[in-house]
């Protein structure tokens, strides 16, 4: 539950590397928004498209701006869509 929320002014969409538990993986923000707890603490937070078309929610500090030119990035990106030399 929040008590008021507002958008973060950054370009979107855009590529992010999303650090999770299990590693990292490459997704597309397209929301950006901060919300304010009923505790008083502010959260920004990312909705997040990955590339198998699944959406997730992450927290601004468990993500790295990128840019689609980044090679960690296209090869986390390549690696989740299977893309190999053979096709």
């Amino acid at each position: 539950d929040t008590e008021e929320s507002w958008t973060l002014d950054i370009e979107l969409p855009q590529p992010v590397i999303w650090w999770e538990d299990d590693g990292e993986q490459a997704a597309v923000a397209v929301q950006a928004e901060a919300h304010v707890g009923s505790d008083g603490e502010t959260m920004e937070v990312l909705g997040l498209i990955l590339p198998d078309g699944s959406a997730a929610v992450a927290l601004m500090d468990d993500v790295d701006l990128v840019d689609d030119t980044d090679p960690t990035w296209r090869d986390l990106v390549a690696n989740a869509i299977d893309i190999s030399d053979d096709d």
